[in-house]
């Protein structure tokens, strides 16, 4: 198969005479995994200089600019820990990582205790606002995965680039690089809101590299 570039690194110009497989599709946007990595660096990078910033509503505490920094030295491996994140959960995912993506439910936070419903709140706040990024374009690309996967039908759930599969991967990396979970907290939701906007970019230009090589979803 020839190689298929996304039009953030340069769009699929070149239609193949063979259909895509769903392995092609994984890995030309898991190939972009550093671009997305490179969003979420950026809006930290800028909670550092734009005290009061909207995304933590008020200016980030001293251990948050200092995990910040810590972040920016280390871009690299910071960019090769999502992508090994996102390759895990998308190729190697378990029966727990699923159960981890899946919403409490209400009844069940008389079992926990303040900050552990805290976590669960903020989790789900990065989950909303990836969500809230992609609503528009997830439709069409989850059609389109559904007809990769050989459904006749939309399978939303069963796409394995799902939007929880990136906040799960984002999650994953900060805790990796962020030991101190009150202040993983605090740059979760910002990394999330950046990562959502990359994401939609992604999604919107996978779904023109489909239909261009004939995929219908």
């Amino acid at each position: 198969m020839s190689k298929y570039r996304l039009r953030r690194i340069g769009v699929a110009s070149n239609a193949s005479p063979m259909r895509p497989t769903l392995s092609d599709c994984l890995e030309l946007v898991l190939d972009q995994a550093n671009g997305l990595a490179d969003d979420m660096l950026a809006a930290l990078k800028r909670l550092t200089a734009e005290p009061g910033s909207e995304a933590l509503e008020e200016a980030p505490t001293e251990a948050a600019k200092a995990a910040i920094l810590v972040l920016l030295a280390d871009a690299d491996a910071v960019r090769s820990t999502l992508d090994a994140e996102l390759r895990r959960l998308v190729f190697h995912s378990s029966g727990k990582d699923l159960a981890q993506n899946q919403a409490v439910r209400f009844e069940d936070l008389r079992f926990f205790d303040i900050r552990e419903i805290e976590v669960h709140i903020e989790l789900a706040l990065a989950r909303q606002e990836v969500i809230r990024a992609t609503d528009d374009v997830l439709p069409t690309f989850d059609a389109l995965i559904s007809a990769l996967l050989g459904w006749s039908t939309v399978q939303a759930a069963l796409n394995p680039l799902k939007p929880e599969t990136f906040v799960r991967a984002l999650l994953e990396t900060l805790t990796a690089w962020v030991p101190q979970e009150d202040v993983r907290m605090d740059l979760l939701r910002p990394s999330a809101i950046a990562m959502g906007v990359g994401l939609r970019q992604l999604y919107r230009e996978a779904c023109e590299w489909m239909r261009s090589q004939g995929v219908q979803p």
